[in-house]
């Protein structure tokens, strides 16, 4: 009696050993997806609670605020926007992030010195939408008037 494995044995492991790879594989690509997309919407969520504590605590004795565009948002001091000036700070997104539905009135998020709340706030017209292109899911921001950051 000869020992060993024959042939069709050898290629059915390696055909299951190839499927378990390649399910491993696509699982991973999209837990990073997922992370990225995550790690996006807290960043963002960090940025506008910096900007409001540079407000309340009286750096450059400005106020702070943020510009949404769709495929980027923008960091920038004073109680205006004003595009290309060399203090604003850019934050480009993943391409399978994009902002949409934003009810902020020209785009434009401020904190009021010394308080830290919203600058001319409106009821209904304080939030944004983040999309997250693959599996078609979104994030809705709302910031309510003293400036906390609600994602749902």
């Amino acid at each position: 009696m000869k020992k060993g494995f024959t042939l069709p044995e050898i290629v059915v492991a390696v055909a299951f050993f190839g499927i378990l790879v390649a399910l491993v594989t696509i699982s991973l690509f999209n837990a990073r997806g997922q992370t990225v997309r995550g790690a996006t919407i807290d960043v963002l969520a960090a940025d506008l609670k910096e900007q409001q504590i540079k407000t309340m605590s009286g750096a450059n004795n400005s106020s702070y605020g943020v510009f949404l565009e769709t495929s980027k948002y923008t960091l920038f001091d004073g109680s205006t926007f004003t595009p290309g000036a060399s203090t604003n700070f850019e934050i480009e997104l993943d391409t399978s992030i994009s902002i949409s539905g934003i009810l902020f009135p020209n785009s434009i998020i401020v904190f009021e010195k010394g308080s830290g709340e919203v600058v001319g706030f409106a009821a209904g017209q304080n939030s944004f939408v983040v999309n997250l292109t693959p599996g078609n899911t979104f994030k809705t921001v709302t910031i309510n008037r003293f400036g906390a950051v609600d994602i749902q």
